[in-house]
């Protein structure tokens, strides 16, 4: 099995995939302003660790192993780059 990037500890800003359009706390992980207004209006104020980290990898096609404690936010790290991509196929 290939040794899995570790997402904490890279200093390349160039997996990073921005919006510069205001979506709130979560638009510099690479989100669409669509999704950052649905994450707002849920009422999540800012992305947790686990999300900073693994959402911009995952938005760039890369897989992303990712251990957290319970509650999180492990779930939304991993669904909100699918709900985003299954989107784009349909749009």
């Amino acid at each position: 099995m290939p040794n899995a990037p570790c997402v904490g500890s890279t200093s390349d800003t160039s997996m990073l995939k921005t919006i510069t359009d205001s979506g709130g706390p979560f638009a510099h992980l690479g989100l669409d302003t669509w999704l950052c207004r649905l994450i707002q209006n849920l009422g999540w104020l800012e992305p947790s660790p686990i999300q900073s980290s693994a959402i911009p990898v995952s938005l760039n096609g890369h897989d992303v192993i990712g251990l957290a404690e319970t509650g999180s936010g492990k779930t939304a790290a991993f669904l909100l780059p699918i709900i985003q991509a299954c989107f784009m196929l349909v749009a």
